[in-house]
């Protein structure tokens, strides 16, 4: 989609991340109710050294990573967004083609496959729900997956429209 589309998709990410964690302070907040500061050191008395134990970095480090993670959802929500254009375009041509095929199907008289209507509203779900765990995956999203996807739904969405019941 080009440069100015992937400066753009970081920009919206950076920005929400902002907005929806880095200023109600939910970051902050986080590092410092989980981890010691030196003056829970020094209030301590004989507990202190405690708070020299290695499991803090580690505790710190697995901050990070939610917070790395969090980051990356958006990141890859942002991208989403960025071609809502073509998958409300696909979705569109996709529906009007199902209720095309369902008109043609009526005016014969011709029997709509309720299995092939259940198992598309079942693959629509199911590539939502795995949509919404792939943003969390610590890997970036392939160029074409989201048209890939996109295409997919769409074809799934005019199976659920063209052998929709007879009678809505």
């Amino acid at each position: 989609m080009g440069a100015n589309t992937a400066q753009a998709v970081v920009q919206r990410a950076e920005h929400w991340y902002r907005i929806l964690f880095v200023s109600p302070g939910l970051v902050e907040t986080s590092y410092r109710i989980t981890l010691p500061s030196d003056a829970d050191t020094q209030r301590g008395g004989a507990l202190s050294p405690l708070a020299a134990l290695p499991v803090w970095a580690w505790v710190a480090g697995r901050l990070d990573v939610i917070w790395a993670a969090l980051y990356q959802a958006l990141q890859c929500l942002a991208v989403l967004m960025a071609w809502w254009p073509f998958l409300f375009l696909l979705l569109a041509v996709a529906w009007g083609d199902g209720w095309v095929r369902r008109r043609i199907r009526q005016s014969g008289f011709a029997y709509t496959n309720p299995l092939a209507h259940a198992y598309a509203l079942r693959g629509i779900v199911v590539i939502v729900m795995v949509l919404g765990l792939v943003l969390f995956l610590p890997l970036p999203l392939p160029v074409l997956g989201v048209p890939i996807v996109g295409a997919l739904l769409g074809c799934l969405v005019g199976v659920a429209v063209a052998n929709a019941q007879k009678r809505l």
